[in-house]
Parts: structure tokens; sequence; C-alpha cells
């Protein structure tokens, strides 16, 4: 099996709902971009300081999503209130 025979399977795209459970898939997203954009920031990966710089980015990024969806959930329910 070929790749491009591997690319054709892919017709859809995958459905993922927008429950509370799968919000989790943020997470290795999450963890990708700071892993990423660290990498990319650093002069010297060192392992580390890297990771420390690693998590503490993920985790800042972590909670700013859940203030940022706090404020947004106060804000409907006082709207529909």
């Amino acid at each position: 099996m070929t790749a491009f025979d591997i690319l054709l399977t892919f017709t859809a795209p995958e459905a993922i709902g927008n429950g509370p459970l799968s919000m989790l898939w943020l997470l290795p997203l999450t963890v990708a971009i700071a892993v990423v954009y660290k990498a990319t920031k650093v002069q010297r990966i060192e392992p580390g300081p890297f990771v420390k710089e690693c998590a503490l980015l993920f985790a800042s990024v972590v909670v700013f999503m859940l203030v940022a969806a706090l404020v947004l959930f106060a804000a409907a329910y006082l709207i529909t209130a």
C-alpha cells in the first residue's frame, strides 16, 4: 500500500463532538503548540529547562482557555437569563 492509497481513505473529516469530554482533544494540541513554539524561541535546547518552559507555557495556555471559557459561559448565562 502506497502513501497515496492511504491518503485516498481520508474522504471526510473525523467527527469530533463538542461535548466536555471531546474538549480533552485540545490538550495534545496545546502540548504540540507549546513544544514547537518554545523550540523556535529558545537559542539552545537543553532537556531540563526546555521541558520546564514547555510545561509552563502549556499550563498558562490551558489556564487562559479555562478563564476564557468561564467568562464566555457567564456572559451567555447573563444574556439568556
